[in-house]
This record gives structure tokens, sequence and C-alpha cells, in this order.
């Protein structure tokens, strides 16, 4: 079997997600008037000097010890601006030239080439005071991590590395935030204010991720297989880990297969047909998003001798070695030089007569 070639022996990666410790998720309903400068204050702010207000307080989920990123996963629901600010807004926004709104009260400012867009700040157990961090710039939103200080806010929009498609974006928390909050910037850019005409509301659900440590590997097993029989190598955790999870399992350092299973913390790799071509070693590398860790090599052993697969090596394995070393079959080319010929049968009677 030449791996760097299309395999034509069956290659089964199967999954089990019976030990995976999901990362723990909420759903939350953003009103269009929630504020996010009011995030750690008892009433969010309005610096406008217009009378439509100041909106509500943003929402808010608390983040638990540990946790290192969140994720915004299925958001959806549209936003209007004012009664006449049609068509309505998704949480993407709208495309415009580059604004900025000011800080206020603790909280950044930002810097976006869209407007009207779903948003968030972390923040930790104080209530925000002056100075406040420095605006961030989007202006690419194809990001896939952003790692934004506490109390400096940031765009969500749909959570997506593409618009509507694409990876989930990671958001990573700051040391010390113990809280997240959502809402929305309005106002008269720079100012801040006139949330209390807007209507609508984004939904999204949260995925908070507590990510310790890469996956830990139980061994992979050696196995033995006859030649044309199938074998199965097998990696488990050694502890649960959060997933999603990649499985690469590779055949003497070559990639054969990956799969990606949101869940999953068992993958098996079997092979159908072994044959003495085969590589010697395999050896899967799993990840998962706290990074990757690469299993033991485990040998495969093609036991020549038991030619005919019966489980013993006995004078029936001569016959069936000689029936399709005389037909010319690929099966007898034990030794792996690519020809049929009395090398094969040297090598066929050393393994047999050691037993294997």
């Amino acid at each position: 079997m030449n791996i760097q070639a299309p395999i034509s022996a069956a290659i089964l990666l199967a999954l089990s997600g019976a030990s995976a410790i999901p990362a723990s998720a909420q759903t939350v309903s953003v009103s269009a008037r929630c504020n996010i400068y009011g995030a750690g204050h008892a009433t969010p702010p309005d610096n406008c000097s217009t009378a439509i207000g100041s909106g509500i307080s943003p929402v808010r989920i608390d983040l638990p010890p540990g946790a290192t990123f969140v994720e915004f996963a299925g958001v959806s629901g549209t936003v209007l601006y004012c009664p006449s600010c049609t068509p309505a807004n998704d949480a993407e926004g709208n495309s415009t030239s580059l604004f900025t709104f000011d800080s206020l009260r603790g909280i950044s400012g930002i810097s976006v080439t869209r407007a009207r867009f779903f948003e968030a700040v972390f923040l930790g157990p104080a209530e925000p005071a002056d100075p406040a961090p420095p605006a961030l710039t989007f202006t690419n939103f194809a990001f896939t991590d952003l790692s934004p200080a506490i109390a400096q806010h940031f765009y969500v929009g749909d959570g997506l590395t593409g618009t509507g498609v694409g990876a989930l974006q990671r958001f990573h928390i700051p040391a010390g935030a113990t809280r997240l909050f959502m809402g929305f910037s309005d106002g008269f850019v720079p100012c801040v204010g006139a949330f209390d005409d807007n209507s609508g509301a984004i939904t999204a659900n949260v995925i908070v991720t507590d990510c310790t440590a890469a996956p830990v590997l139980n061994p992979v097993v050696n196995q033995t297989a006859c030649p044309g029989g199938a074998v199965a190598f097998d990696v488990t955790m050694a502890t649960p880990a959060h997933g999603p999870y990649t499985f690469q399992w590779r055949g003497g350092g070559v990639p054969i297969n990956t799969v990606t299973n949101p869940s999953a913390a068992t993958a098996t790799l079997v092979l159908g047909g072994a044959a003495a071509g085969d590589p010697a070693r395999y050896d899967c590398v799993v990840t998962n998003p706290c990074g990757s860790t690469t299993s033991n090599e485990a040998t495969l052993t093609i036991c020549i001798g038991d030619f005919n697969c019966d489980g013993g090596i006995d004078g029936a394995d001569v016959g069936a070695f000689f029936d399709a070393w005389e037909s010319g079959d690929a099966s007898a080319d034990v030794n792996a030089d690519g020809g049929i010929d009395g090398a094969d049968v040297n090598t066929f009677f050393e393994h047999w007569e050691a037993g294997c």
C-alpha cells in the first residue's frame, strides 16, 4: 500500500465522543437599545445632548474562572436604528467609510468601516473608569483571532470569518476579565447616544471555552496483521479535553486522513488489505483549541508466515503463498521490492520458519 498515492485498501476513521467536555454555551438576545458604553455602569451614558436617550444596559454574561476565549455562533436577527432607517441591519452592519466613536466613561471608542453592527466588551469586576484604552480599528473583518484588552470594545458582527460563512472567530479573554457585555454603538459620531428609537434584536449563542491544555493521549498500541488482513489503531484521550478535535493519522510520517468532529474524543484508523510494503509505524496528531499533541508511533507488523490469514502458521500457508506466487498476484511480493521472484520465496520461508 503506497500511502502517498490514492489508497486502494479501505481506510476508515471511526469517532466516539463519550468522554468529551463541551465548552459552556448560552443563548442571548441583545436589544438594539443596548448601549455598549453602559457596560459595568448602573446606567448607560449619553453625551450627544439629544432627546433620543441613552437606551438600556448591554447584555451581560459572567465568565467562569479559567475561561480563555469566546465564540459567537448562530448569530441572527436584525435591528433598526430609527423608525425610518430602512432597510434593517443584520449583525454585520453596513459598509461605510472609516468612522470613529469616542471613548466614554472608561469604555474605549472604536474605528470601523461598517456601521450599525453587533459588538462586545470584556470587563473585570471593577466599574470602568477613564482613561479608557485606545480604540481598536476594524477594516478587515476576516480575522480568525482577536485579543482585546479589558474595556476595549470590539466588533463581533456574525462571529464568522466570512459574511454568513467561514469559521467561528475566536475572541481571547484578557487576564482579569470576569464579565462579557454585548450591545451596540449609536449616536452622532463621534458622540454616543440616540438609542431610544432603536428596535429589533440580535440573537447569538455565546460559547465560552476553558482552554487549559492540549489533548493528553493514551498510547497507541502496536498491531500485527496477516497479509491482506485488516488492522485497527486507536487513539484515545487520557483525560477529557475540550473539542472540537481534529485527528490527523499518519503512516511513516505521511498524512493518511484528517477528520474534524465537534465532540469526538476517540479516533480509530482501520486499514484493510495490509501488505508488506505498508509503513511500519503509525501515529496520530490530535488538535483541539488548546493546541496539538502527537501520539507515540505504533508499529505495524505484517505476519508474512500466516499467508492465508487463518491464525496459524503451517503447510496451508506454504500452499497459499505458492498459489499467489505462481499466478503473479501482488500479495506474493512479500519483500516489497516491486517484483515477484525467488527473493520473495526466500523472504516468505524466513518468516514462515521464524513463526511469523
